[in-house]
């Protein structure tokens, strides 16, 4: 007969066998260089996998072939995909906030301490880097035309750095850092945010009385290999709570105090 011991831990194996390995099953990866066979995949997957699909490739539709292979999720759980912790108990006292991490190529949205969304971003490229550091919503506008380039059309811009005209908007996703200091998104992501940031409230004589929802940027832009990516979702393996903690650690005063201002004006 087993000992207690014994029992305990092949239960122990083979639960984290299982669970080690559940989320493997949820994605696989396909060279490139079998495009009929991605595209007979494609073809079976339905709306929200299609979506899914953006979202695993950091890219559209339409640059899926632009490296040497392609990721497709099996099954729909969002939240899952996020590579983030569901929950942060150190946002406590934070209604809401973003994170954009450059190394991984997303956003996080976290309202009352719960991940409620993610999104993939292209971030600055290397020669006009999204610089890292803590902003806050200022303003939005549903299309922009670009300073740089007036053919640009920036829908659901969000603005969180008026000198150098920083913001999230929708454009062009090709799977790798490539804007001008601007945080790219997909249209869908792109207004979901816009309709959920907070913005900043001003008094006449442009008196701010409280900033907007807050952003935390951090991370190097890296244009990810997707096999590496893949194996990063196959091991589900989440950005470390103790990280996080300390990069919101670095700007906590100037959030709360700014979270503090915006329940006192409502």
């Amino acid at each position: 007969m087993k000992s207690y011991a014994q029992i305990y831990i092949l239960v122990y194996f083979l639960t984290n066998l299982v669970y080690n390995n559940s989320f493997a099953q949820d994605i696989e990866i396909v060279e490139t260089k079998n495009k009929s066979k991605i595209n007979l995949k494609l073809s079976n997957l339905n709306n929200s996998l299609q979506q899914l699909l953006e979202k695993v490739n950091r890219c559209e539709k339409r640059y899926l072939f632009n490296k040497d292979s392609v990721i497709i999720p099996l099954t729909v759980d969002e939240l899952a995909y996020s590579l983030y912790p569901l929950q942060l108990e150190f946002l406590e006292n934070v209604g809401k906030i973003v994170f954009v991490d450059q190394q991984y190529q997303i956003f996080t949205a976290y309202e009352n301490r719960k991940l409620v969304y993610w999104g993939p971003v292209n971030s600055g490229k290397v020669s006009t880097p999204t610089p890292e550091g803590l902003y806050f919503v200022n303003w939005k506008h549903p299309k922009r035309i670009s300073s740089i380039n007036p053919s640009w059309i920036l829908r659901y811009n969000i603005n969180i750095e008026l000198k150098e005209g920083i913001g999230f908007h929708q454009y062009a996703m090709p799977g790798y850092p490539a804007s001008h200091s601007c945080i790219r998104l997909l249209v869908k992501d792109a207004k979901w945010l816009y309709e959920w940031v907070d913005l900043w409230k001003v008094a006449p004589g442009f008196v701010i009385k409280n900033k907007g929802t807050p952003i935390i940027v951090f991370g190097k832009a890296k244009d990810f290999n997707r096999r590496e990516l893949y194996n990063i979702y196959r091991n589900k393996k989440v950005r470390d709570k103790d990280l996080l903690g300390s990069m919101f650690s670095k700007y906590k005063i100037e959030i709360i105090k700014n979270e503090n201002d915006r329940k006192s004006i409502k």
